[in-house]
């Protein structure tokens, strides 16, 4: 297993999302909004671990 529990995917998944960016005007209207709200969530759990 690559990563080595659910809290170390769910901060590799921060760090990914937090850099990624769509390229056309469509996923940017359409896609973007839904990736926000799913990287605000995760960022909220994982201000929850010590």
């Amino acid at each position: 297993n690559l990563i080595g529990d659910e809290q170390a995917w769910n901060k590799l998944q921060v760090s990914f999302l937090s850099a990624h960016r769509f390229h056309t005007q469509t996923n940017k209207t359409v896609r973007e909004p839904v990736k926000r709200q799913y990287l605000e969530g995760l960022q909220e759990l994982v201000a929850t671990y010590a």
